[in-house]
């Protein structure tokens, strides 16, 4: 007989002669409701590492984890399935799963060739945000791609929510220049193409140095003097075209320089 519920028995043992044993027996049922308190834990592992604890509840006598571990908590490094069987002071065992998600946020951002940024980073949402007025969202760009198509000094990170786990890139400039920009003050910059040293002539005003590749990206700056020999070591450079700006407050001047 299948019992259920805690019942009181009464049975009646026939003897052989004229005496019959009477017993009453009053059977308990006990369940074990052992259970976790969520099917899934999401762990960030930007912010939180890269390992997560489940917890247990601990009025049990025994724990019995999937890999035979035996305590009540058991830390996870992986996304995962884990099961556990308990046992309670009773003897009743009870069991359950719980799955352990850990997600990472790729924050990495690549330069477009056409002019702008993108992530690899999948099953997301973004948002980019300007880091030229206090990671600002722009308005309407969420996706994983930006375009710039206007001239200016542009410096943008991207937001990025990754069921729930939300980070942020770093700021990354991008210049883009316009053809019509008036160039004074001519410098001369020799020789071009070069080797690894180029030197800046006819300095006439204190004035900044930088130079990109053709991706936008910054990979030198420095500040230039008049009435000095300006001689820029670029030997850790990559050979190709790169532009190179020398400004101030009262001049701009572009080129570009080639290394072989």
């Amino acid at each position: 007989q299948n019992i259920t519920n805690d019942t009181n028995y009464t049975s009646i043992l026939i003897g052989p002669g004229i005496c019959d044993i009477i017993t009453n027996t009053i059977i308990h049922t006990h369940q074990n409701q052992f259970s976790f308190n969520n099917d899934t834990v999401v762990h960030c592992t930007n912010q939180n590492g890269n390992n997560v604890t489940v917890h247990a509840d601990t009025n049990f006598v025994n724990y019995y984890w999937h890999d035979s571990s035996t305590l009540a908590n058991f830390t996870s490094n992986s996304t995962q399935w884990l099961s556990l069987t308990v046992v309670d002071s009773l003897g009743c065992h009870g069991y359950d799963s719980i799955f352990t998600e850990l997600i990472s946020v790729d924050t990495s951002i690549n330069y477009a060739l056409s002019g702008g940024f993108y992530t690899n980073e999948i099953d997301a949402s973004f948002q980019w945000l300007d880091c030229n007025d206090s990671l600002k969202p722009l308005v309407n760009e969420t996706n994983d791609t930006i375009f710039i198509n206007t001239w200016g000094d542009m410096n943008y990170a991207l937001e990025i929510n990754k069921k729930g786990c939300i980070d942020t890139s770093a700021c990354h400039n991008l210049i883009m220049f316009s053809d019509d920009i008036v160039e004074t003050n001519k410098c001369k910059i020799v020789p071009n193409p070069f080797i690894d040293i180029i030197e800046i002539q006819n300095v006439n005003e204190k004035a900044e140095l930088i130079i990109y590749d053709l991706n936008g990206r910054q990979i030198h700056s420095e500040t230039v003097y008049p009435n000095l020999k300006n001689k820029i070591n670029l030997s850790t450079l990559n050979k190709g075209h790169y532009l190179i700006i020398i400004r101030n407050s009262e001049f701009v001047e572009k080129s570009i320089i080639i290394k072989n």
